[in-house]
């Protein structure tokens, strides 16, 4: 769990962080000019199968993001931020689970409260080559813990 501050250094809410990593298992050739993108979330349809909601290519925002440039070379691991699960500001306020792109375009959906799930899809661009779709599952059923192991039971990610 991390506090989360204003501009100010004043606490404004507890959340939780949660980190995607990127590494080259062929560290003699390197991925130069790379950046983690968000291409694409689904949600379950009636049917419950899963159904295109947004579509598009956006950058995610890379780990400490104001310390280092947006595109990375990979040869050791770079880590990216996935998405965050935030406490409510105010003691009445519901949590949210937010998605980490670098900017959120008007028609992506990049914030929930309550039950949520949805299939996150991305892909590694660089100048080498793109990488793979991986496909992330986020099942979250709107509660807050406090505890590390006691959140593990309101979110997963597949």
């Amino acid at each position: 769990m991390c506090p989360i501050t204003d501009r100010n250094g004043t606490h404004v809410a507890d959340g939780r962080y949660y980190h995607f990593e990127v590494r080259n298992t062929r560290a003699w050739v390197r991925a130069t000019h790379s950046q983690l993108r968000l291409i694409r979330i689904e949600r379950p349809g009636p049917d419950g199968q899963p159904q295109i909601v947004w579509d598009g290519d956006i950058p995610v925002r890379r780990r400490h993001q104001e310390f280092y440039p947006t595109e990375a070379v990979i040869g050791s691991p770079v880590h990216y931020d996935l998405c965050a699960i935030v406490k409510g500001k105010e003691e009445d306020a519901a949590p949210a689970l937010s998605l980490m792109p670098i900017i959120k375009p008007n028609n992506l959906p990049a914030e929930w409260r309550g039950d949520t799930h949805f299939i996150a899809a991305f892909q590694l661009k660089c100048a080498q080559r793109d990488s793979e779709v991986v496909r992330i599952q986020f099942d979250w059923d709107g509660s807050w813990q406090e505890g590390d192991a006691e959140i593990q039971k309101h979110f997963r990610l597949k």
